[in-house]
């Protein structure tokens, strides 16, 4: 696999100061490699080098090393430590997937938001989630491009604008700043809802709020915890999701599935996510999710979107 100019300067460095595994929540050994994982991405993002999975998505070599370089410092079974990335999961047997689960997993996705990235747009990240005996607890993104960085700890979620000099992210210049929750129950007039490709293309949207569709759920999740939207809806896979949940959780955001309006929890079993081998959807939210301010904001978004079957 050939390397960016930029990655292969790098990486011998990566490799001398990060080796063996954490299997439990350090910011402060997490965040400078999540700034780490910023620069790879952005030493291809000019040329980002596309290939294309059996199922016609998009993936770059930035994907690849991202995550190899975070499974490198993060994976450790013998330490109780695994690793859940996109690009890898399915090469993984169900011994190691069934211990993931029991145990500590950091959940990676190397680039949410691939097909933006890899025409060249600011909307992805670098997401790692860290869950616990199936259960998603802490959560680091970083919007790279955009330099703005999102990270839970003691259940506050915070934001620091890192700005677009990579060359100064490792100073921290940033002001961490705590997020607030929604302002009131009520989807706010005039704002904006992030939805979904299939809820766009396939599907209909009969709400009287402005739409956007990104094309990364990090972005959309991270932003609907800033305040840039006022609801989500959305479908994704344990990856995509992983860090943001408890982002969202810690805010107070009501999260439920579309079809029947039950909640969606940091609990990864068969009341969250397709975990059955062989399945075309493994590693799937159960259905599409929406994010709304409340119970009753969800129901009306509900009410007011509807999928083609």
């Amino acid at each position: 696999m050939r390397q960016s100019p930029a990655f292969s300067r790098l990486e011998p460095r990566y490799r001398t100061l990060y080796h063996g595994a954490m299997n439990s929540w350090n910011l402060d050994e997490l965040i400078p490699l999540v700034l780490r994982c910023g620069r790879i991405g952005l030493s291809y993002f000019e040329y980002p080098e596309k290939e294309y999975k059996d199922d016609d998505s998009i993936v770059t070599l930035a994907d690849k090393s991202i995550e190899a370089f975070l499974t490198e410092r993060l994976e450790n079974p013998s330490l109780g430590s695994y690793v859940l990335g996109e690009e890898t999961i399915a090469q993984k047997s169900e011994d190691y997937l069934k211990a993931a689960f029991l145990g500590s997993a950091w959940v990676i996705d190397p680039i949410d938001g691939t097909a933006p990235f890899a025409n060249n747009l600011p909307n992805w990240g670098v997401s790692i989630g860290f869950m616990k005996g199936g259960v998603l607890q802490e959560g680091v993104v970083f919007l790279a491009a955009l330099g703005e960085l999102y990270y839970s700890k003691e259940g506050t979620t915070y934001r620091e604008k890192l700005g677009d000099d990579a060359d100064r992210w490792e100073s921290r210049l940033g002001h961490p700043v705590a997020l607030k929750p929604p302002k009131g129950p009520d989807i706010p007039k005039g704002c904006m809802i992030s939805i979904s490709q299939q809820l766009a293309r396939f599907g209909k949207y009969q709400l009287p709020f402005y739409v956007q569709v990104t094309g990364s759920s990090v972005f959309n999740m991270t932003r609907l915890a800033a305040g840039s939207f006022g609801a989500l809806v959305t479908r994704f896979k344990i990856w995509d999701f992983a860090a943001c949940l408890p982002l969202l959780v810690n805010l107070g955001w009501t999260m439920v599935f579309h079809g029947n309006g039950r909640p969606m929890g940091e609990t990864m079993d068969e009341t969250a996510i397709i975990n059955v081998a062989g399945h075309p959807e493994r590693w799937s939210s159960l259905d599409h999710v929406v994010f709304a301010p409340s119970q009753a904001a969800a129901d009306y978004v509900r009410a007011h979107t509807s999928f083609d079957v």
